[in-house]
C-alpha cells in the first residue's frame, strides 16, 4: 500500500494542468513555475504512480492510459478540496427543510412550545415534524430512522452528539389518601412502594429511576405501565 503522506497537493495541481494543457510549458506558465520546476513535480508523480504519465510528442505531450484514467479521479479531488477550503457560513433565515425531532409527553409539554417559536424567528422556512422517543430511537444512527434531534433524559450513544440542556429534580406524586402523602420520603419507603411507570411503546418496566437504583444497588416494584 503507498503512503498517502508522500502525495503532495502541489503534485496533483501539476498533473491537472499538464492534463488540460497537454503541454509542459504551458502548464508551467499557468502556475507560475519554471518548467524544470513542473518536470521534477512530473519525475515525482511517475514514480509514486509507476507510470510514465505522459509521453512527448511534437506539440506537446499526451496521456498514457494510466493518465486518462487517473485524471478524472484526480479532478475529483482537488474540487473536493476546494469545498473544503471555502468559507461558507450557515444563515438560518435562509435555510430549508424538516427537521424531525423525537421526544417525550414531558419535553414535548415543556420544551417543543418555545422551541418552535425560536425556530419561527431564526429559520422562518424550517419546518419542525415532532415524532415518540422509542426505544430504539437513541440505538441507531441518528439518520437511520429520520431523526434528527433527540430530547430525552437518557443518555445516548456515542454515535449521537450530545448537549446537556438543563437539569430538573423529581418529584413523587401519590394519591391523596397514601399513606407517604405529606411525608418526607426516603429511598426505604420511596422502593417499598408500588409505582407507575410511563413506557409509550414497548410497554417496558424499567426505566431511568430504575437504572439510577440499580447503581446504589437498590430496586422498586413497578405495578403498572402507561403508554403516555
Amino acid at each position: 500500500m503507498n503512503d498517502i503522506t508522500r502525495l503532495d497537493t502541489k503534485l496533483l495541481v501539476a498533473f491537472d494542468a499538464v492534463m488540460e494543457e497537454r503541454s509542459v510549458t504551458r502548464a508551467a506558465e499557468r502556475l507560475n513555475m519554471t518548467q524544470q520546476g513542473l518536470s521534477g513535480s512530473l519525475q515525482r508523480l511517475r514514480d509514486l504512480f509507476g507510470d510514465p504519465l505522459f509521453v512527448r510528442e511534437s506539440r506537446g505531450v499526451s496521456p498514457t492510459p494510466r493518465a486518462e484514467a487517473l485524471a478524472p479521479r484526480i479532478k475529483s479531488v482537488l474540487a473536493d478540496l476546494e469545498s473544503v477550503l471555502e468559507s461558507q457560513e450557515f444563515d438560518p433565515a435562509l435555510a430549508e427543510g424538516t427537521i424531525f425531532l423525537a421526544t417525550s409527553d414531558y419535553a414535548l409539554s415543556t420544551i417543543v412550545a418555545s422551541l418552535f417559536q425560536r425556530f419561527r424567528s431564526l429559520a422562518p422556512k424550517v419546518r419542525l415534524a415532532v415524532g415518540p422517543l422509542t426505544s430504539t430511537t437513541l440505538n441507531e444512527q441518528p439518520r437511520d430512522n429520520r431523526v434528527d434531534l433527540a430530547l430525552t433524559v437518557q443518555l445516548a450513544p456515542p454515535n449521537w452528539f450530545t448537549h446537556i440542556l438543563f437539569e430538573e429534580r423529581l418529584l413523587c406524586a401519590v394519591r391523596a389518601d397514601h399513606p407517604l402523602a405529606g411525608t418526607k420520603v426516603d429511598i426505604d419507603a420511596f422502593c417499598s412502594c408500588e409505582h407507575l411507570l410511563v413506557s409509550p411503546h414497548k410497554g417496558d418496566f424499567t426505566g431511568v429511576t430504575d437504572i439510577a437504583l440499580a447503581q446504589i444497588d437498590r430496586t422498586r416494584r413497578v405495578g403498572l405501565v402507561v403508554p403516555s
